[in-house]
C-alpha cells in the first residue's frame, strides 16, 4: 500500500486496481424499479414546467453516442468509443440532475402529502409555491449539484441556500444567485462547505442534500442504469464487453451509477477517475477509512482546475458500497483533462467542461476490445468566454 500511497504523493497518473473485499448490497433490483416508478411519475410535472423536457416525454436522460472521431485522435486502436453525453441533459446541463431533481422532487411530494395537497398526482404541486416558500431547502456544492438544486427548486418555489467554497468557478455562483439561489462561499475545500451547510440546516431546521450521504441523490443516480442498458439494446451492442469510466469527485452520481450497473448491467467494468490533487475516493478505499481520511493528510492540496472533481473527502455512503462493484480508480493530471477537453471540440464538436473529460483517459489505460463509454458529466452551461479560456489555455500547454 506504500508504494501507491507515494504514488498519491506524488501526484502521478496511474491505474489502481482494488483487491478483494466484503460486498454490500443495502439496495436491491426492487428498489431500483420503485425509484424509477417515482420518476416516471413526475414525468408531466417536468414537462408542465421545462418545456425542454417534451422531447424526452418528461425524463432526464442524456444521448449515447459514439465518437469515431474522437477514438481516431486519441489514436485507440482496440474496441469502439462511446459518450454518455450527459453534458446536454435536459434543464441543467450536468450529471448532477439525475440525483438532485429526484432527491428534491420526493421532498416535495412529502411535505405535500403531509399537507394534504398532493392527492396523488404531482401536478397538484404547481397550485402551492407559496407553501413552498415558506420552506428552505440546502446544498454544499462545487457547482453543478448547487445548479440541479437550485433550478428544480426554484421551479416549486422553495427557498434555496448553495453553500460553496471560495474558489469554486465564479460563473456558477453568478448562475446561482441569478437563479434566485442564496450563495455562501468558505475558505477551505469542498469538505469545509458541507460541513458549514450541515450546521446550517441544523440550525435553521432546513432541509439539508447531502451529497457525502444521500441515500436519495444515490438512488437518483442509479436510474441512468436503465437508460444504458436501453440504449445499448437499441443499438445492438447490449451484449459487448462494456467498460465505462466515470470522473469521480465525492463519489455520489459516479457512485449510484456504478450501483445500478451492478444490479442491470452485470458485466459492465467500471472504473472511477479522479485528479492527481484530489484523489479521494482512491485515498479512502485504498487504506479502507473512507470518509476517515482526506487528500490533505498526504499532503495534497486538493485543488483542481476540474472544480467538480476538487474534493478533500469522500462520501461515507458510496466508498463501502463500492467495494467489489468498480474495478479500479485511475488518476489524471488537469493538463490531460484540458487536452482531452480541446481534443473533444475539435474531433466531435462538443463543449464540455474539464471534469467532463476524465473519462476519457481509462480507454487509454484499459486497453482491450468491446464498447469503451466515457461519461461526460457536464458543460452545457459553461459561458462561451470560459470554454474560451479552457481551449486557449489548452493550446498553451500543447505548445509550451
Amino acid at each position: 500500500m506504500m508504494d501507491i500511497i507515494e504514488k498519491l504523493k506524488n501526484e502521478e497518473s496511474f491505474l489502481w486496481l482494488q483487491g478483494p473485499g466484503e460486498k454490500l448490497s443495502p439496495y436491491n433490483l426492487d428498489d431500483l424499479e420503485r425509484a424509477r416508478d417515482f420518476m416516471q411519475s413526475f414525468a408531466p410535472f417536468l414537462m408542465e414546467v421545462f418545456p425542454e423536457t417534451l422531447r424526452t416525454q418528461g425524463r432526464i436522460v442524456s444521448e449515447l453516442k459514439e465518437l469515431p472521431q474522437m477514438q481516431k485522435a486519441m489514436e485507440m486502436r482496440k474496441g469502439r468509443l462511446f459518450g454518455k453525453l450527459d453534458n446536454d441533459l435536459p434543464v441543467a446541463g450536468s450529471i448532477k440532475a439525475r440525483g438532485g431533481f429526484y432527491e428534491v422532487l420526493h421532498h416535495a411530494r412529502s411535505l405535500a402529502e403531509k399537507e394534504g395537497f398532493y392527492k396523488g398526482n404531482p401536478l397538484n404541486i404547481l397550485n402551492h409555491r407559496e407553501f413552498f416558500h415558506n420552506h428552505e431547502i440546502e446544498v454544499a456544492s462545487t457547482g453543478n449539484l448547487g445548479l440541479s438544486i437550485g433550478l428544480i427548486s426554484a421551479s416549486l418555489g422553495f427557498k434555496v441556500s448553495v453553500h460553496m467554497s471560495a474558489d469554486a468557478k465564479q460563473w456558477k455562483k453568478d448562475l446561482l444567485r441569478e437563479k434566485g439561489a442564496q450563495v455562501f462561499e468558505y475558505p477551505g475545500d469542498y469538505s469545509a462547505a458541507v460541513e458549514e451547510a450541515r450546521a446550517s440546516s441544523m440550525e435553521k431546521g432546513s432541509y439539508f442534500v447531502d451529497d457525502e450521504k444521500s441515500p436519495y441523490l444515490f438512488m437518483g443516480y442509479a436510474l441512468a442504469a436503465y437508460e444504458l442498458k436501453e440504449q445499448l439494446e437499441e443499438k445492438g451492442i447490449g451484449g459487448k464487453a462494456l467498460y465505462v469510466y466515470l470522473p469521480c469527485g465525492v463519489g455520489g452520481a459516479p457512485g449510484g451509477i456504478a450501483y445500478g450497473l451492478s444490479l442491470l448491467l452485470p458485466q459492465a467494468k467500471v472504473y472511477f477517475a479522479e485528479p492527481t490533487k484530489a484523489p479521494a475516493v482512491l485515498l479512502g478505499m485504498l487504506t479502507g477509512k473512507h470518509d476517515g481520511i482526506r487528500v490533505a493528510d498526504i499532503g495534497l492540496s486538493g485543488k483542481t482546475d476540474a472544480d467538480g472533481l476538487a474534493v478533500g473527502r469522500a462520501s461515507s455512503l458510496v466508498g463501502p458500497l463500492m467495494v467489489e462493484r468498480i474495478e479500479g480508480v485511475y488518476t489524471l493530471e488537469d493538463d490531460e483533462m484540458l487536452g482531452y477537453l480541446k481534443m473533444l471540440y475539435e474531433s466531435e464538436g462538443l463543449k464540455v467542461e474539464p471534469s467532463a473529460c476524465a473519462g476519457f483517459k481509462g480507454a487509454e489505460f484499459i486497453d482491450e476490445e468491446g464498447i469503451h463509454l466515457a461519461w461526460i458529466t457536464g458543460g452545457k452551461l459553461v459561458p462561451e468566454e470560459n470554454f474560451l479560456g479552457y481551449l486557449k489555455k489548452a493550446k498553451d500547454i500543447q505548445n509550451s
